[in-house]
């Protein structure tokens, strides 16, 4: 349900949409499903290239892939 709802929030521009899409990338990446990780960090990161978890996505992503 968690996931559903990050989606969800994902969709505006707003900082709001970068927190829940990062927030989702992370719940994916702890649920094992690292494809879905990489995806909605690389979603992140096309959006959001400054956002505040920016430079965390990119850890993330660069361990990930």
């Amino acid at each position: 349900a968690a996931a559903a709802r990050y989606r969800e929030l994902a969709t505006g521009d707003d900082a709001w949409a970068a927190n829940a899409l990062y927030a989702l990338a992370r719940l994916e990446h702890e649920r094992g499903r690292d494809h879905a990780a990489v995806t909605a960090l690389e979603d992140y990161l096309g959006r959001f290239p400054a956002g505040l978890n920016a430079a965390d996505a990119r850890d993330l992503l660069a361990r990930l892939r």
